[in-house]
């Protein structure tokens, strides 16, 4: 029998809408565990503890035709998603019969980093992913005797609608997704959308150690040239090896690195670092203290080069190897890509084609992460900035410590000030070969310790930051 359309709008999904049905947790960002309570909701004899993997296809055509429901009668039923993505979760209410009563069908779209467990007897559709196939671990109570499952069989269609809302312009900003190579002058115009930082924070605060040493061109990588850029000047004007400008670069990870994260960890700050895979191959203490610390690793490509010279395969390639390379010294994958020298035409695309990123900062348009759309997908850009940051020294801009702090002083007040009614966030640029010397981190210390006066400020990691968009501002179809 077919059923008249019904229309479901979309909604994020979160512990307090998902509340009748079951339970939502994300993946532990401050806290060491979340738990998922109704998880161990079973009945006495579903005595047997079955964990398994699936595989989820994504979405071939809207409207989504609903086939099949099911529920579960001894144990609640518990979805982990083990890739990146976007995904459905679609469940109803039981009519007096016990049967689906379609009229109460929801829809919530979940991010990768949401587990969700349905209750007992709660009728739900098989998960679908929205961006690519993903695999999910599942997890329930079994009585072994093949009567763990109930499925019914219908043929309805799902419209799938956009709401209206008390803010037009945050929906049109995630329903309207631009292609990434399209300008957008616009962004979420008068009205930004309230990012809901944890803790009702009113700034999220990011600090962004680039680490470049030994991934610079440089006569012993067979480049033919010396880099002297973000140093103090080497002997520069003639041709051949500049020792002056390669100590310089060696002495940010030999120096500048350890004193940054001494000023960090004694005021309990975390930090994201933006990593080229070469200098971190080189320096396996450095990768050490970025586990200890529990940084987050931002990939910066494999090296210091320019992207935008590459042909797609060799930037294909590199986007691999980088991937590779950051899993290997690191213990885990990078989250997020941000180029040296800006991305190319083709970098987003292949960010996404590689898979596996939460994110980009090859942006630098917005104070709020946004989502775009890069080969049908969606994909979400976590603006970075070179204002607050202290490449501004070797370009003139900055001659002192104070120059430095006042400069991040006035940025984060504003902001600040601000974020008691429209909250965003500061993304600060650290180079350990510029603003580790002494006379430079003086400036960068007086900013830690007026940040540590203030109350509501969500100092965190990019990937925090990207883990929490997906989550609370999920991007719709």
């Amino acid at each position: 029998m077919t059923e008249a359309p019904y229309t479901v709008t979309p909604e994020p999904l979160s512990p307090e809408a998902f509340a009748l049905f079951g339970d939502v947790a994300e993946r532990p960002i401050e806290q060491r565990r979340r738990y998922l309570p109704t998880s161990l909701d079973r009945a006495d004899d579903a005595k047997t503890f079955s964990l398994w993997i699936s595989n989820a296809a994504t979405v071939g055509v809207l409207p989504l035709r609903l086939v099949t429901l099911e529920r579960h009668p001894y144990s609640a039923q518990t979805f982990i998603p083990l890739g990146t993505g976007r995904y459905l979760v679609i469940v109803c209410k039981p009519d007096p019969d016990g049967h689906p009563d379609l009229a109460t069908l929801r829809c919530f779209i979940a991010g990768a980093q949401q587990s969700v467990t349905f209750g007992r007897n709660v009728w739900h559709h098989p998960m679908t992913v929205l961006d690519h196939s993903m695999e999910f671990a599942v997890a329930m109570g079994m009585t072994g005797r093949q009567d763990d499952d109930v499925f019914v069989t219908i043929d309805a269609i799902v419209n799938i609608e956009y709401r209206e809302a008390a803010n037009p312009v945050e929906i049109a900003s995630m329903t309207q997704q631009k292609d990434h190579l399209e300008r957008d002058f616009v962004g979420y115009g008068r009205t930004p959308p309230n990012p809901k930082w944890p803790g009702a924070a009113r700034i999220a605060l990011n600090f962004c150690i680039n680490y470049e040493e030994g991934s610079e061109p440089s006569f012993p990588d067979g480049d033919g040239f010396s880099e002297t850029a973000l140093t103090e000047g080497g002997a520069g004007g003639f041709e051949g090896r500049d020792l002056a400008a390669e100590s310089m670069f060696e002495y940010g990870s030999r120096i500048g690195f350890w004193r940054i994260l001494r000023m960090l960890s004694e005021r309990g700050m975390t930090a994201t670092v933006m990593g080229c895979a070469l200098a971190l191959e080189r320096n396996d203490e450095a990768c050490s203290a970025i586990r200890e610390h529990g940084y987050d690793v931002c990939a910066h490509g494999w090296r210091w080069e320019r992207h935008q010279l590459l042909n797609e395969a060799d930037e294909r390639e590199r986007i691999r190897k980088t991937v590779e390379s950051l899993a290997r010294t690191i213990g885990e994958r990078p989250l997020g890509w941000y180029c040296r020298y800006g991305p190319s035409i083709n970098t987003r695309r292949l960010v996404v084609e590689e898979g596996g990123f939460l994110y980009d900062s090859d942006a630098y348009n917005d104070e709020l992460p946004y989502w775009t759309r890069v080969a049908g997908r969606s994909h979400l850009v976590v603006p970075y900035g070179l204002t607050n940051n202290d490449a501004k020294f070797s370009r003139g801009a900055m001659a002192t410590a104070n120059d430095f702090f006042e400069y991040l002083r006035d940025a984060f007040d504003l902001l600040y000030a601000e974020g008691a009614t429209a909250p965003k966030m500061m993304s600060v640029g650290l180079h350990t070969r510029i603003i580790g010397h002494p006379g430079r981190a003086a400036g960068l210390q007086r900013f830690l310790d007026h940040v540590a006066k203030h109350p509501s400020v969500w100092v965190c990691r990019r990937a925090d930051i990207a883990r929490h968009w997906h989550a609370t501002h999920p991007a719709t179809l």
